[in-house]
C-alpha cells in the first residue's frame, strides 16, 4: 500500500526434536491459529518401499502458535480491568442525567482507565527487571502500552476534559500532559538540588551555588519552557549570584507572568492583553542591556518574550516535538483552540526534524498524535492499517466502506483514501451513495457532479435521462432551488463516459448556439443529432420542435438536405408512436377530431406555437394524442414551407 512494501526478516525457531533434524518436517494447520509440526520423511517414486529406519524411535508432535499478547497474564489483566470501564462508560452513556454530569463522568473514567494502563507499565517494568530472559519482550510491551496512555491522555484533554464555554482552551491541559511525559527537566532539578544538600557543590566547582552542577542551566531552561514557574523561581534562588540586578530582574519577569485558568475570571481579550504587556516589558528589559553579562539569563528573557528564533534554538532542550509544541504555544499563543493545534504542530515537526540525528526519523506515534490535533482520526486508523503487513488490507476494505458519509467532506476523505491505495470500488460506492443523496433531496447538479467524479457510466445516463424529462416538461435546465445549467455548460470530456450525458451536453451547446445568434452551427448540430441517432426516441419531438424557429427564420439556415434527413425523422417518431400506441389501446383506432385541421388554419406560426400546451398531469391519451397531432402539423407546414424556400434558394445560388 502507498507504493511501498514492509520487509520482515523471519523468526526463527529451535524444535528439540533429533528426528526432525535427520528427517525433515511436515506442518498442518490444525484449530485456530496453530500449526502441527512433526517428523516427516520427504518420498518419490522412485524410494525403495521399505519400512523407515526410525519406526521405533518416539514421534512427538510439536504445536506452533502465534504469541498474541494479550495472552500474557499482566495483560489480560488489564484487558479484565478495561472492561470494567468499557461497561462503566456504556451505564454512564445511557444514564438520564444532564450533559455536563455526563461529561464529568467520562473524564472520571478517563483517568481511571490511564490509572489501569500505568499499573500494567509498572507491572511489566517489575517483570522485565526481574526476568533478564523476558526483558527484551516485556520492554517491547512497555513501550506499546506507555504510547497508548500516552496518546490517550492528549484524546482526554482533545475530546472530554473540554469546559464549555471556555473557547476551547487547551494549552493548561496540553502543559500538564508535557510535564507528566517528559520529567526530565524535574530529574535534573532534583540532582541539582540533591548535590547542594549533599555538600557536592563545592567539590564540583567551589562557587557554593547550584550553577556549579553541570545540568543547571539545562535544568532551568526546561523548567521556563515547561512553564513550571515556582520550581524556575525556585533554582534561580540556588544560584550564587541570585541577588544581582539580572537575577532578579528575571524572578519578577517569572513572578508576574500572567497564567490563564479555566476558572481564573478573565476574558480572552483582558488576558491577551494582560499577556502582551508582559511580553512587552520583558522585551524592554533585554533591549536595556539587563541580561547582558548573564548569557543564559538573556536566552531565558528572550523565550518569555516569545522571540522565534530563540524558541527554535530551544528545541534542543526537548525530548520530543511534542514539547517543543507547549513550549512554542506558551511564549506566542497562549490562547490557542484545539481547531489550531495542527498547523502549529507540523511547524514543530518540521523544526525539531531539522536537528537531524534521530530527531529526523519519523515515527507512527507521530502521525497519530498529529492527526489527533487535526481532528482526522479516520486516517489515524488507516496510517495504522498501512502497517500491517497482513491483515491491514482487507481490514481497511472492509472498515472504510462503513465510515458514516455525514458530510461532503467526509465523502471526498474517503474517496482520497481509498483512491492512494487504488480502492476502486470503495470510490464507486461512496460516489453512488453520495449521488443517490443529492438526488433524493433533487439537487440534480450535485448528483451529476458525483456521478462525473465516479465515471458511473449508469448512474450519469440516468441522470442525463432526468434532465431531459424535466427539460420536455418545464422547458428549462433548472429545478426549484438549484441551478445546474453551468455543469451542463461545462462537461467537456466528461460527456463521454455515457452516450446520453453525450447527447445532453451537445444539446446544452446546441441552445448556446442558439442564444449567441449562430444559427447555421445551431442547425446544423440539431440535425446531426436527430440524423445520428444519438437523441433518445422519446425526445425527438422537442428536438423536432426546436427545428421549428429556425425553418421559419427570414434566412435559409437549413438546406434541402437538412430538411429531408428531418422529415425523415418525423416519418420515423410517427410509424414508432403508431406502433406503440396501437399496441396499448388493442388496434383500437384513436378518435379523429375536428378540431385537427382547424387547428393548422392560419399564417401566423408563432401564434400557433404560442397556443401549444401540453398538460402533462392528464392521463387521458386522446388529449395526448391530439396534442401530439398539432406538433406534428405545425413541423410538417415549417418543413414543407422551409423545403420549398430552400429549394429555390439552392437553385438560384446554381443559376
Amino acid at each position: 500500500m502507498n507504493g511501498t512494501t514492509s520487509h520482515y526478516a523471519p523468526k526463527i525457531f529451535g524444535i528439540p526434536d533429533s528426528v526432525c533434524e535427520q528427517v525433515g518436517i511436515i506442518g498442518q494447520w490444525m484449530a485456530g491459529d496453530k500449526i502441527g509440526i512433526h517428523a516427516n520423511s520427504h518420498t518419490t517414486s522412485k524410494s525403495s518401499d521399505k519400512p523407515s529406519e526410525y519406526v521405533n524411535h518416539p514421534a512427538f508432535i510439536h504445536h506452533l502458535k502465534l504469541d498474541v499478547v494479550l495472552f500474557d497474564p499482566i495483560v489480560r489483566k488489564l484487558v479484565n480491568e478495561s472492561n470494567g470501564t468499557f461497561l462503566a462508560v456504556q451505564k454512564v452513556r445511557k444514564s438520564k442525567v444532564n450533559q455536563n454530569d455526563i461529561q464529568s463522568e467520562y473524564l472520571k473514567l478517563s483517568r481511571q482507565y490511564r490509572s489501569i494502563v500505568r499499573a500494567c507499565l509498572e507491572n511489566l517494568q517489575e517483570v522485565a527487571s526481574n526476568f533478564p530472559l523476558k526483558k527484551e519482550q516485556y520492554l517491547k510491551y512497555v513501550a506499546i502500552f506507555y504510547n497508548i496512555e500516552y496518546i490517550w491522555h492528549l484524546c482526554e484533554i482533545l475530546f472530554i476534559d473540554v469546559v464549555p464555554g471556555k473557547w476551547n482552551a487547551v494549552l493548561p491541559q496540553m502543559l500538564d500532559w508535557i510535564r507528566f511525559h517528559f520529567p526530565k527537566c524535574e530529574q535534573q532539578t532534583n540532582r541539582v538540588v540533591a548535590s547542594i544538600e549533599g555538600g557536592l557543590s563545592s567539590t564540583l566547582g567551589g562557587s557554593g551555588g547550584g550553577e556549579a552542577h553541570p545540568e543547571y542551566w539545562h535544568a532551568l531552561t526546561g523548567l521556563v519552557l515547561q512553564g513550571r514557574v515556582g520550581e524556575a523561581r525556585g533554582l534561580l534562588r540556588l544560584h550564587s549570584s541570585a541577588r544581582q540586578e539580572a537575577f532578579r530582574a528575571i524572578d519578577e519577569a517569572l513572578r508576574t507572568m500572567p497564567v490563564y485558568t479555566v476558572y481564573g475570571g478573565f476574558s480572552v481579550t483582558e488576558f491577551d492583553m494582560r499577556w502582551r504587556c508582559w511580553q512587552v516589558s520583558c522585551s524592554n528589559k533585554i533591549d536595556a542591556g539587563v541580561f547582558s553579562s548573564w548569557p543564559e539569563l538573556d536566552f531565558i528573557a528572550r523565550i518569555l518574550a516569545g522571540q522565534e528564533k530563540v524558541l527554535d534554538e530551544a528545541a534542543k532542550e526537548c525530548e520530543s516535538w511534542e514539547q517543543m509544541l507547549a513550549a512554542w504555544l506558551l511564549y506566542t499563543d497562549p490562547t490557542v483552540k484545539s481547531f489550531h493545534l495542527g498547523s502549529h504542530a507540523s511547524r514543530c515537526i518540521a523544526q525539531f526534524r531539522s536537528q537531524g540525528g534521530k530527531f529526523s526519523v519519523p515515527k507512527a506515534v507521530d502521525s497519530l498524535i498529529l492527526s489527533l490535533m487535526e481532528s482526522n482520526l479516520h486516517q489515524v486508523g488507516v496510517s495504522y492499517l498501512d502497517h500491517c503487513p497482513t491483515e491491514g488490507e482487507a481490514c481497511l476494505n472492509l472498515l472504510l466502506p462503513r465510515v458514516p458519509l455525514t458530510s461532503e467532506k467526509r465523502a471526498l476523505k474517503v474517496i482520497q483514501i481509498a483512491k492512494q491505495r487504488d480502492l476502486r470500488h470503495i470510490v464507486l460506492s461512496t460516489c453512488k451513495v453520495m449521488g443517490k443523496r443529492a438526488l433524493a433531496r433533487k439537487q440534480y447538479g450535485l448528483a451529476l457532479a458525483w456521478a462525473l467524479r465516479s465515471q458511473d457510466a449508469g448512474f450519469a445516463t440516468h441522470l442525463a435521462d432526468r434532465f431531459l424529462e424535466g427539460y420536455s416538461a418545464s422547458g428549462e435546465f433548472a429545478s426549484d432551488s438549484h441551478s445546474y445549467l453551468d455543469l451542463l455548460d461545462n462537461l467537456g470530456s466528461c460527456m463521454l463516459i455515457s452516450g446520453r450525458l453525450t447527447f445532453l451536453g451537445k444539446y446544452c451547446e446546441f441552445h448556446r448556439l442558439y442564444r449567441a445568434g449562430d444559427f447555421r452551427e445551431a442547425a446544423a448540430l440539431l440535425v446531426s443529432l436527430l440524423s445520428s441517432h444519438l437523441a433518445p426516441k422519446y425526445f425527438w419531438m422537442t428536438l423536432l420542435m426546436d427545428a421549428v424557429p429556425l425553418l421559419e427564420s427570414n434566412d435559409v439556415v437549413l438546406t434541402s438536405d437538412d430538411t429531408y434527413a428531418l422529415m425523415h425523422c418525423l416519418e420515423e417518431l410517427i410509424t414508432d408512436r403508431n406502433s406503440e400506441m396501437n399496441r396499448a389501446i388493442g388496434h383500437y383506432p384513436i378518435p379523429y377530431s375536428e378540431d385537427y385541421d382547424d387547428d393548422l388554419v392560419g399564417d401566423d406560426m408563432e401564434d400557433e406555437m404560442d397556443d401549444l400546451t401540453i398538460d402533462t398531469n392528464t392521463s387521458n391519451k386522446v388529449t395526448m394524442d391530439r396534442a401530439f397531432k398539432r406538433k406534428e402539423g405545425l413541423i410538417r407546414l415549417a418543413l414543407g414551407r422551409n423545403l420549398a424556400r430552400a429549394i429555390v434558394h439552392e437553385m438560384s445560388n446554381t443559376e
